[in-house]
């Protein structure tokens, strides 16, 4: 019966203990999604305060980042194409007002830390970890948050980082806000890149003699033209915007072009 009575007990004691286990488990949680929750709330409010694109767009975010994190500093840097241990500022805020951008090299920075390990963040005495970074001590920087930027094949297109005279607390609410924030960037960044590389295609196409037409497969209806189709058929660009390869060639019809 004593042997009975024990083994009760102790499995009750087990049994509080996993209880507990399973509280403490469900209360991280609930405290991690209403980090998340607020980090989202936040980061919407900023995205709709920024309602410019491209140069504009990498403006306002980094003024709105000083702001929400309460920080001296913000910038979004791009990896030079040419030069990968070099890294060019596209967009910089010191103390609530925008200024001019910068080059600087990534060796004995922890913007390199960045690069190679997604995340740096050095809550206070950056300048003793990074000695050699003149940058910081001329900024006078204790705190530094940088979150990579990296494109749709994980290659690294540059970094974003908030920086701070004062030591600098990692709560969810601020990692969350710098991930969405790095997620918004690099798609700003590629959509950009994506349409200069358009642009210079449809250079390129414009420059050559030959007559080229590109056109809906749904619709049918040209979506570009070069001056080389203008030529060679007679139609202003206009009017063949508006037509198909039917209207030139009206021998065939739909199913058989």
């Amino acid at each position: 019966t004593d042997e009975l009575c024990a083994s009760a007990a102790e499995m009750e004691a087990e049994i509080f203990r996993r209880a507990q286990q399973i509280q403490e488990v469900n209360n991280q949680l609930r405290i991690e999604l209403e980090a998340r929750k607020r980090a989202e709330e936040t980061f919407q409010a900023l995205v709709r305060s920024i309602v410019n694109a491209g140069e504009a767009f990498f403006r306002s975010l980094v003024l709105e980042l000083v702001k929400s994190l309460r920080v001296h500093y913000a910038f979004i840097g791009c990896v030079l194409p040419d030069n990968p241990g070099r890294v060019r500022t596209i967009a910089v805020c010191v103390n609530g007002t925008i200024a001019e951008n910068f080059e600087y090299d990534l060796a004995d920075t922890p913007c390199a830390d960045v690069l190679h390990q997604q995340t740096c963040f050095v809550p206070r005495n950056v300048q003793q970890l990074f000695p050699k970074d003149q940058l910081l001590a001329d900024m006078g920087i204790d705190a530094y948050f940088g979150k990579a930027l990296r494109g749709a094949e994980g290659k690294p297109l540059g970094l974003i980082a908030a920086l701070h005279d004062q030591p600098m607390e990692e709560t969810e609410l601020v990692n969350t806000i710098m991930v969405l924030a790095a997620e918004r960037t690099v798609v700003e960044i590629e959509r950009l890149r994506s349409e200069t590389a358009m642009r210079e295609a449809l250079a390129t196409l414009d420059a050559t003699r030959d007559g080229v037409f590109i056109f809906d497969p749904q619709t049918l209806r040209f979506s570009y033209v070069n001056e080389g189709a203008v030529q060679q058929v007679g139609y202003s660009r206009e009017e063949l915007l508006r037509m198909t390869p039917l209207d030139i060639k009206p021998v065939f019809d739909e199913p058989r072009f």
